[in-house]
């Protein structure tokens, strides 16, 4: 993580080699805490939470569909028959 001298190089880097503008930007864009940063390996571990709470979310959803659905042909079946035993 760059400190504050640091940043400070790197925006008069960029305000010589580039412009100005672009150096104020990029200086601006950066953080003042760059350890609030996120890093490949807290993205990883947030990718697999949430890969874990949509298969939760899915088998979830899943059951309640499956169930609705023999819930749905048992009525029908049952309808059918007493259509049937009073026709």
């Amino acid at each position: 993580m760059p400190t504050e001298t640091e940043r400070h190089e790197l925006y008069e880097i960029a305000k010589r080699e580039i412009n100005d503008r672009f150096a104020e930007l990029m200086i601006q864009s950066l953080p003042p805490e760059p350890e609030t940063l996120v890093t490949k390996d807290d993205l990883r571990v947030l990718g697999a939470e949430l890969r874990v709470e949509m298969r939760e979310l899915t088998a979830g959803q899943t059951r309640t569909l499956m169930l609705g659905l023999v819930g749905s042909i048992t009525a029908m079946s049952v309808t059918q028959l007493i259509v049937a035993a009073l026709g």
